[in-house]
């Protein structure tokens, strides 16, 4: 599972959102010919069937094949500025008519006001 898209202060590209999640990349992974990109976790869950193949091309994933780390979105997404979590409350939203997106809803001013790079996101967490 990645990112919420909420988290992010800015708007997030599509080509940074995975397609098995509908979040965006978290520790992204490429693991079929066409270079199709999906978070780890995302991938793993894919690969634990027999006959796994790609969410998006649906080539045959060979058992003995490792997934590749896609360092250049890692990097891109860890630089995005996001807000602590703890900061909104995320309820279900329809967005654009379809696919339900989390939006934020302000808690009080008590709640954390961080916001930094992405990649920043779990050291600070552990603060929280």
């Amino acid at each position: 599972m990645g990112f919420e898209r909420a988290a992010f202060v800015d708007d997030v590209d599509e080509e940074l959102i995975c397609s098995v999640c509908m979040d965006v990349f978290d520790a992204p992974v490429t693991a079929c010919k066409e270079l199709h990109t999906f978070c780890s976790s995302c991938m793993q869950g894919v690969r634990q069937n027999a006959n796994a193949s790609c969410p998006s091309c649906r080539e045959q994933l060979p058992a003995s094949a490792t997934p590749t780390p896609n360092r250049l979105l890692g990097n891109m997404i860890a630089k995005r500025k996001v807000v602590c979590p703890n900061a909104f409350e995320l309820g279900n939203v329809a967005l654009d008519g379809e696919r339900a997106a989390k939006q934020p809803r302000p808690l009080s001013t008590a709640q954390c006001g961080w916001t930094g790079p992405c990649g920043e996101l779990l050291a600070h967490r552990a603060t929280c």
